[in-house]
């Protein structure tokens, strides 16, 4: 699927000069511009989005082969010699080869020169593991761009929802306050009216009564737009504040071919949350094999070494495999 195309947003919206001004900048955005600026900055949706890299790092390190080990050694290593030579002349001989190492303070002593011993390890597998690795890791992946897929269906319609809701509110207030400013001239003419006698008194203070109804709803629908507007602010990525928003938007009614839903043609496979959790399914039965795999010898270990001591050079190979014979992974939790 291509993928969505954003608006283009004003060149100055970024600068820090304006940081100041990005509400009052944001308010004469379109939505389109409001919901691009939104998925540039809301915390919550980068560290979504942050989460495909981590995955496609999982992918990448379960791929990898283990690295090579390096060793060496070295034996032999002549210690300081302070005894006197006849103290070993009945071991040695005077004429001994090791009395004359000493002598001569050859390094060595009665051992030699020193051996040096470089060698090289690698542990290779036999691509059980390492195969199944990948599998596991390639369903996370996937799984995390259908969750990413799904948070960003579900956080652009709750901002398209709160937008068109702070519309709705915002003409109902301004109709509530309209319809409460002329009540109360009404209500001000029946209360002439019963001073005179017109009306009953009773009757005056049932529509006292009613300006209270109607004043009530008339501060519940601000209060519900301070609450709309505060979640608007945090959707858009924008600092709290106690300033009301104004958008330049109206209220619209769009059809369903234009919102680009066609119910006939609505196949439930290709909902988004649906395909997570069937990749997340997948990715834990693989996870399981995985495991079990893991409690056989699944790598050989094997390498060379080379020897040196004086004129004398030696080389040498060495391979070992482990037997898990009681080892089954005991106590990991999958």
């Amino acid at each position: 699927k291509e993928p969505k195309k954003e608006a283009p947003l004003p060149k100055d919206l970024y600068s820090a000069e304006n940081y100041s001004n990005i509400e009052k900048k944001i308010q004469t955005c379109t939505l389109e511009e409001i919901e691009a600026y939104a998925v540039a900055n809301n915390p919550l949706y980068l560290a979504e989005k942050q989460n495909i890299g981590m995955a496609r790092g999982d992918l990448i390190t379960a791929a990898l082969y283990r690295n090579p080990v390096l060793s060496y050694q070295q034996q032999f290593i002549p210690l300081n010699i302070t005894e006197s030579a006849t103290n070993y002349g009945p071991t040695l001989g005077s004429n001994g080869a090791g009395f004359q190492t000493f002598r001569q303070n050859v390094p060595g002593g009665i051992g030699g020169p020193p051996e040096i011993a470089p060698s090289v390890s690698w542990e290779y597998d036999f691509g059980i593991i390492r195969n199944q690795k990948i599998k596991v890791a390639t369903q996370g992946f996937q799984a995390q761009i259908a969750q990413f897929a799904d948070f960003d269906r579900l956080f652009r319609l709750r901002l398209r929802q709160n937008y068109w809701l702070h519309l709705y509110i915002t003409e109902l207030i301004d109709f509530q306050k309209e319809f409460y400013e002329n009540y109360k001239d009404l209500l001000e003419l029946n209360k002439f009216r019963a001073d005179k006698g017109d009306i009953a008194v009773l009757e005056y203070d049932r529509l006292q009564l009613e300006r209270i109804r109607i004043e009530k709803d008339y501060k519940d629908a601000d209060i519900l737009r301070a609450q709309i507007a505060k979640e608007l602010r945090f959707l858009i990525g924008i600092a709290p504040s106690n300033e009301i928003l104004n958008f330049k938007g109206n209220l619209k009614y769009f059809t369903t071919e234009e919102l680009g839903l066609n119910l006939n043609n609505f196949n439930i496979e290709d909902r988004p949350d649906l395909q997570a959790l069937k990749s997340k399914s997948v990715q834990n039965k693989l996870t399981i094999d995985l495991k079990k795999k893991e409690g056989y010898s699944s790598y050989i270990n094997f390498g060379g070494e080379v020897r040196l001591k004086g004129n004398e050079q030696y080389a040498g190979v060495f391979a070992s495999v482990p037997l898990k014979l009681f080892d089954r992974n005991q106590g990991e939790i999958l």
